[in-house]
């Protein structure tokens, strides 16, 4: 078995004896079975929600953004309703304005230099550091900012459909030029 195979073995049970040798022949039949429907299965982030994930650092297929950062797509979807969970790479002297997301946004610092402050006005004075291994949450809704010093990755759990909306001094959205809010997924 690759590192990525997973395996699910399902519990069955006879109802009239807990011994019966046929029902541990069926039991290890079926899981056999769902070794091979659940190796199928995990190729992709996307893989059903019942089907256990694994990934190794060298599984991660990474897209870069306009802006150079770089997105490596873990489990679910963030265009779609539910969780979802992404990699974001950092460069170095990376700066982004403030802005918000509706959802909430469970994220783990994994290395690098990586700063955050809060409010609706970019000021580093104010912000902080969050070094490799801490967590935090920002909640939906809340304006922040962040920059890097040198590169950063960062692993994001949230709830999609994700949306980025980047605001003003007074925490008004800014639009784009078709007049709707930037939706980017970084």
């Amino acid at each position: 078995m690759s590192y990525k195979d997973v395996t699910k073995i399902p519990f069955i049970s006879c109802i009239s004896c807990i011994s019966c040798i046929s029902c541990v022949v069926l039991s290890v039949m079926l899981a056999w079975l769902e070794v091979g429907e659940a190796a199928d299965q995990v190729d992709s982030p996307q893989a059903s929600h019942t089907s256990p994930t694994v990934l190794a650092p060298t599984d991660l297929t990474w897209t870069e953004r306009p802006t150079g950062v770089k997105v490596a797509l873990l489990h679910g979807d963030p265009n779609e309703p539910g969780p979802f969970t992404i990699r974001l790479q950092y460069p170095p002297g990376y700066r982004k304005t403030p802005h918000f997301h509706p959802r909430d946004a469970y994220v783990t610092v994994l290395s690098g230099g990586y700063y955050r402050g809060y409010g609706t006005t970019f000021d580093k004075s104010k912000g902080i550091q969050l070094t490799p291994g801490v967590f935090s949450v920002n909640p939906g809704g809340v304006s922040h900012y962040e920059w890097t010093t040198k590169p950063a990755v960062l692993q994001v759990s949230a709830t999609g459909p994700w949306e980025t909306i980047y605001v003003d001094a007074d925490g008004q959205p800014l639009q784009d030029e078709q007049g709707t809010p930037d939706n980017g997924c970084e």
